[in-house]
């Protein structure tokens, strides 16, 4: 099975997974997470493994099957390993990274927009509203 996602040779700890499944974990680099979990991805049918990038703590803690995290990342829906997995088929991955790269600019600069307003008006005893201020930064959010 590493030999086929080309992480032959690498040292492989089995972890329990959910639905009385077994995960293997391997540890790559940040620099070739990304190429290792496409290599992996293809392989799928052959290997009836998928492939899960987490944080290196998270994979040694015992947690990464707790069903708190497939509740959690469900959003309301079905959250069994073979719901996930069928969702999973159909996302669209750089599309989910572009929502998401959003948020994270969305949700600073909500931060950065509500600290500047409130500094503005402990100076100068007046602010814009943040929406205005949001319009006049361009910002999407």
């Amino acid at each position: 099975m590493l030999d086929a996602t080309g992480l032959s040779g690498r040292q492989a700890r089995v972890q329990d997974a959910a639905d009385g499944g077994t995960a293997l974990l391997v540890d790559v680099s940040p620099d070739e997470m990304l190429d290792r979990w496409a290599a992996a991805r293809a392989v799928v049918d052959r290997t009836g493994r998928w492939p899960v990038l987490c944080a290196r703590d998270v994979a040694h803690d015992g947690s990464l099957f707790s069903r708190f995290y497939f509740d959690e990342g469900a959003h309301g829906a079905d959250s069994s390993p073979a719901a996930v997995l069928a969702r999973a088929q159909k996302i669209d991955v750089d599309a989910r990274l572009a929502e998401q790269a959003l948020a994270q600019v969305c949700d600073g600069a909500v931060d950065w927009v509500e600290h500047e307003r409130t500094v503005t008006l402990a100076s100068y005893g007046d602010a814009p509203p943040a929406e205005e201020i949001r319009a006049a930064a361009a910002m999407p959010c």
